[in-house]
């Protein structure tokens, strides 16, 4: 029986999303893989875990070793540089081999300081064109330097992503994204019901639905919103549609009545091109309707254009002609909407866990 030990940078975020390891636990046992956090302190949610992980990393011996850890959360990646290599440097003597899952949200940017010290570096969502990870990029995702390049966005102070190695990017694989998370869970709930998975009532796509469009957020100046503005400039021109007040903020079971009112959901990139809205919009019945997404690799595969969501051009030309077409075709929005929460669903039974654990497997293959 191999062992896989997790750690965590101590964060809600990190942990909701961590939580389909421990759901299909019993699965990996069944293909020869134990799961589980070292210990009670390591599982449990902390705002600062560095001198647990230095105390746990010295002390223990590993096979293999999860670590999921994100740039803005106090934890690995918030420490100098110095103190991190120090501490990866004592985990390599104790870990037969170490798997780095990156928690960012884009498929472009990644944590360069991690690659020499791990096997493999597992990232939510990866670039189809793995090149990309060879060149400086404004921003450090596909999209903000595809906007700066057209000069649609300007800005000095933005990070400029620095090229990977052949060997680096040889490391890179592809783990799981937000749509296997316990997005709906409260997080005094989750942690104390760790193998456990929280739904919430589906609607049915066929369902009567009062809006046609739904849209929610305001205006956003950072380098990462301008397709937010841009969805938001291109709705109110649309007098003939309607759609949910996209301003007023609302609690989140009004939110998600709300989506399972509205016959579209749209959802545009924000700091990465994954977004909760987009399996909010899933389990509501609502067809996804988002920038095109033929750049990235996910799993599950989720965006498939034309079966589980409708794409939109970067440059959003066909924006109003794709809503517009939406609305005048009820069969091929339902149906869309309908394959989309059919693939959502399947992933909270035997099947899907099945599935998601031989993908995990073969990334990890030869450790």
């Amino acid at each position: 029986m191999r062992r896989i030990t997790l750690f965590y940078d101590g964060a809600w975020y990190t942990f909701k999303w961590l939580k389909y390891l421990l759901y299909t636990k019993d699965m990996f046992r069944q293909y020869g893989y134990d799961i589980s956090f070292l210990n009670e302190e390591e599982y449990e949610h902390s705002h600062d875990k560095v001198e647990i992980l230095k105390k746990d990393f010295e002390n223990n011996e590993f096979d293999i070793v999860f670590l999921a850890f994100h740039a803005s959360h106090t934890g690995l990646c918030s420490l100098e540089k110095e103190t991190f290599e120090k501490m990866m440097r004592g985990l390599r003597k104790n870990a037969k081999s170490i798997v780095w899952l990156d928690t960012g949200d884009s498929s472009g940017g990644v944590w360069k300081d991690a690659f020499p010290y791990v096997d493999k570096y597992l990232k939510k969502q990866i670039c189809v064109d793995r090149s990309y990870y060879k060149k400086r990029n404004w921003g450090n995702r596909p999209y903000t330097d595809y906007y700066y390049m057209k000069g649609l966005i300007d800005s000095e102070n933005e990070v400029i992503s620095m090229p990977l190695s052949d060997e680096e990017i040889n490391k890179i694989g592809l783990s799981w994204n937000w749509g296997l998370g316990d997005l709906f869970a409260e997080k005094v709930v989750s942690f104390k019901n760790p193998d456990y998975m929280t739904s919430w009532k589906q609607t049915l796509p066929e369902s009567v639905r009062r809006y046609d469009v739904h849209f929610r957020g305001t205006y956003d100046y950072s380098f990462c919103g301008f397709q937010r503005n841009k969805c938001f400039d291109l709705l109110r021109t649309m007098k003939n549609i309607h759609i949910n007040d996209m301003k007023t903020r609302v609690n989140f079971e009004l939110y998600m009545n709300e989506i399972s009112e509205s016959k579209m959901v749209i959802s545009p990139y924000g700091w990465g091109e994954i977004c909760f809205r987009d399996f909010e919009a899933f389990i509501n019945g609502a067809m996804l309707v988002k920038p095109d997404m033929s750049h990235i690799k996910t799993f599950p595969e989720w965006y498939v254009d034309d079966y589980t969501y409708r794409s939109i051009r970067w440059d959003f030309d066909n924006f109003k002609e794709v809503i517009e077409d939406s609305l005048n075709d009820d069969n091929k929005r339902i149906r869309i909407a309908k394959n989309a929460q059919d693939l959502f669903l399947l992933y909270r039974e035997n099947e899907g866990k099945r599935r998601f654990v031989e993908h995990i497997i073969f990334q990890i293959n030869g450790l």
